[in-house]
């Protein structure tokens, strides 16, 4: 079948959300509400904060985010809001072109509206970064929101 992981083309280094109805399509390089072969839907969750919307995979697959990045230290932090009363074990892995460089495994509780994560990571050089949110077991990955930081 067509392999539903999608990543953008080229996004800047600054802090990228999904916010409200202004969804980052092109950020994730697709027009999510017109493909229907992608397994990739967006969640709008009636709120006003970044929050209460994002995206959810269905079908065990990824969700990425790409950017391109030159040589420093950075934090990627990740919000996750549990809409749907499950627990999600879930997985970031931070790869370098190509070659993943960092991850971690992390559980979304039933409960939790406001989990925030963060992976710290170095390039030495420029480098197209992928950060991918991934099932570990149980229910299929949400996300709300990514930010990229680098540190000073």
């Amino acid at each position: 079948g067509k392999d539903s992981t999608r990543t953008s083309k080229k996004a800047p280094s600054a802090v990228i959300k999904v916010v409200k109805n202004e969804v980052d399509y092109l950020v994730l390089g697709i027009d999510l509400k017109n493909d229907d072969n992608v397994d990739i839907s967006v969640k709008n969750g009636g709120g006003n904060d970044i929050w209460e919307h994002g995206y959810w995979a269905h079908g065990g697959k990824t969700i990425n985010y790409s950017f391109e990045l030159p040589a420093g230290t950075y934090y990627v932090n990740e919000g996750f809001y549990e809409w749907w009363n499950t627990q999600r074990n879930m997985k970031i892995l931070v790869s370098a072109d190509g070659t993943q460089i960092e991850g971690k495994s992390f559980t979304l509780g039933r409960a939790d509206t406001r989990n925030q994560q963060s992976v710290k990571f170095k390039l030495s050089a420029n480098q197209v970064v992928t950060v991918a949110v991934s099932k570990g077991s149980g229910a299929d990955p949400v996300l709300n929101w990514v930010a990229i930081l680098k540190e000073s």
